[in-house]
C-alpha cells in the first residue's frame, strides 16, 4: 500500500474523509431500511417475505448505529489531531495547553485567530457532549442519548464541526477551499444538508 501521507495534516484529512465515507454507508443503509419498511406492506404479517424484511431491518438498524458511532468517533479523532498539530505548529497558540479540555482548546484557539466559535459550540453540544462522550465513556445512565442517534443530526453536527475545522485551518495558514463542506460531501455522494 502506497499512501501519500507527508504531513500530519494529510492524516487529519484522511480521518475526515473516513468519517464522511462511513456516514455515506449509514445513509445508504437508512435508505434501504426505508425501502424495506415500505415493501413490508406487500406481505401479510408473518409471511416469509415479511419476516425476511423485518430481520433485515433489525440488522440495518444495528448497523446504522454502528456506522454513525464510527463516523462520530473518526470525526472527533480528526478534530483532536488537527488541534494537536496546530498547537505544535503555531507559536501564537503557546497559551493553549494540550492538557486543557477539548472545548477549552478549541474556544481559545478560535478566539486567538479571531474566528467565530458558534459552529464549534454547536458541534460540541450536538455531537461531542450528546453522542461522543456517551459512546466513549459508557455508563448505564449515559446510554439514553444514543437512542436518538440519527443520520440528519450527525450530518448537521459534523457540518458544524467541519466549519470549526475550516476556521482552524484558516488560522494556521492552511485554508481549505471555499465551501469545502459541499466539496467533501460531494466526494462521498452525500447531500450538503439533510
Amino acid at each position: 500500500m502506497n499512501l501519500n501521507l507527508r504531513t500530519p495534516w494529510d492524516v487529519v484529512s484522511e480521518y475526515g474523509h473516513s468519517a464522511l465515507r462511513i456516514l455515506k454507508v449509514a445513509h445508504d443503509s437508512q435508505a434501504e431500511l426505508a425501502r424495506n419498511t415500505a415493501n413490508m406492506e406487500a406481505f401479510p404479517v408473518g409471511a416469509d417475505g415479511y419476516v425476511a424484511l423485518v430481520t433485515r431491518n433489525e440488522y440495518l438498524a444495528i448497523d446504522i448505529f454502528r456506522l454513525l458511532s464510527s463516523s462520530i468517533i473518526m470525526f472527533q479523532t480528526m478534530l483532536d489531531a488537527a488541534m494537536a498539530d496546530s498547537l505544535r505548529l503555531d507559536s501564537r497558540l503557546s497559551g493553549v495547553s494540550p492538557d486543557h479540555p477539548f472545548r477549552d482548546q478549541w474556544e481559545k484557539t478560535l478566539t486567538k485567530f479571531g474566528k467565530d466559535t458558534e459552529s464549534f459550540e454547536k458541534y460540541h453540544a450536538d455531537i461531542y457532549k450528546r453522542f461522543w462522550a456517551p459512546l466513549t465513556h459508557l455508563t448505564p445512565n449515559g446510554l439514553s442519548p444514543l437512542k436518538h442517534l440519527d443520520i440528519a443530526t450527525v450530518h448537521q453536527g459534523l457540518a458544524n464541526g467541519w466549519n470549526a475545522y475550516t476556521f482552524l485551518s484558516q488560522g494556521i495558514g492552511k485554508p481549505l477551499e471555499q465551501d469545502s463542506w459541499a466539496t467533501i460531501c460531494a466526494l462521498h455522494d452525500l447531500p450538503k444538508s439533510m
